[in-house]
């Protein structure tokens, strides 16, 4: 082989070393930035699946809630309005041992379960009445201690609720209607009401397109047959909250059901509304950490 030849071959070897170690360099490369890549999006993901999994953790304790106070509502928030639908029941019960246990059991074994940290303070639901707040600073009260058993929706610390339209059904389950006040409806004032009373055995009343007046004084009650107390409905002014609502249960019977249904219609909020029990919720998991209220939803 001669010398020309032979110093080709040497170049070639050369080039084709460097070409061999130049792919591998690469390879190299591309495999530390693709794993490197894929670190980062593992932990992007685990990072995610924390702050989904804090948000699908606090729905499911708010389901629970909701669900021991059996309190439901459907809003609706369009057209400028706000109309919110509240339900619930008197006697109510009383909810203090079940929160209690529920506390508990969140805090403890359920906090396991999800290797999560979680606190809850349920004090303020436990204390004989449960608040449901709004954003727009309303609040809706259900009682149920003792002799408080009455559901009343109102402005928080006092005020006007500024509520368009009150629309309240009533239904009494177990009691005979004896008697009710006489009813007022007047043609004139802020506020358009309607009340309705029925009962399980057939009795039924309305008092349909009302104007009243924000600030004025509005009180019904119903009687019932070989029963002590009475159903006790007011709206107006309303132990100094304005334009505001309540339903008082005193019939000396816990067997006796009354179904409360409360509409009412108050001008949208322009950052929209969102409403929630007045408990509060700490959840911590790796770098996820949540401060709220029991969040029940928006609109």
């Amino acid at each position: 082989m001669s010398e020309k030849n032979c110093g080709r071959m040497n170049a070639n070897g050369i080039i084709l070393s460097l070409s061999t170690l130049l792919l591998l360099i690469t390879v190299i490369w591309f495999s530390a930035f693709y794993s490197a890549k894929v670190e980062r999006q593992e932990n992007n993901t685990l990072a995610n699946f924390a702050i989904e999994k804090a948000g699908f953790v606090a729905g499911d304790m708010a389901f629970d809630v909701n669900k021991l106070l059996g309190i439901s509502q459907d809003v609706n928030n369009a057209q400028g309005f706000a109309l919110i639908k509240l339900n619930g029941k008197l006697p109510a019960g009383n909810h203090r041992q079940s929160l209690a246990l529920l506390e508990s059991f969140l805090e403890g074994t359920y906090s396991a379960r999800q290797n999560a940290e979680i606190r809850l303070d349920f004090n303020r639901l436990i204390d004989g009445s449960a608040e449901m707040e709004f954003s727009n600073g309303l609040l809706y009260e259900h009682a149920y201690a003792n002799d408080l058993n009455f559901v009343q929706f109102r402005k928080k610390d006092s005020g006007n609720t500024g509520a368009l339209s009150y629309d309240i059904t009533l239904f009494v389950n177990g009691a005979r209607l004896l008697d009710s006040s006489p009813w007022i409806c007047g043609t004139e004032g802020d506020v358009n009401v309607n009340l309705r009373y029925s009962d399980s055995f057939g009795e039924s009343q309305s008092l349909l397109g009302c104007k009243q007046s924000a600030g004025g004084t509005y009180l019904y009650s119903f009687e019932f047959v070989e029963l002590e107390g009475s159903l006790v409905v007011s709206f107006g002014n309303v132990d100094g909250n304005i334009n505001a609502v309540k339903v008082r249960n005193t019939i000396a019977n816990p067997n006796i059901e009354v179904f409360i249904s409360l509409g009412v219609k108050v001008p949208s909020p322009a950052a929209g509304l969102y409403w929630y029990y007045d408990a509060d919720l700490n959840y911590a998991q790796q770098n996820t950490l949540v401060n709220r209220k029991i969040l029940l939803g928006s609109a």
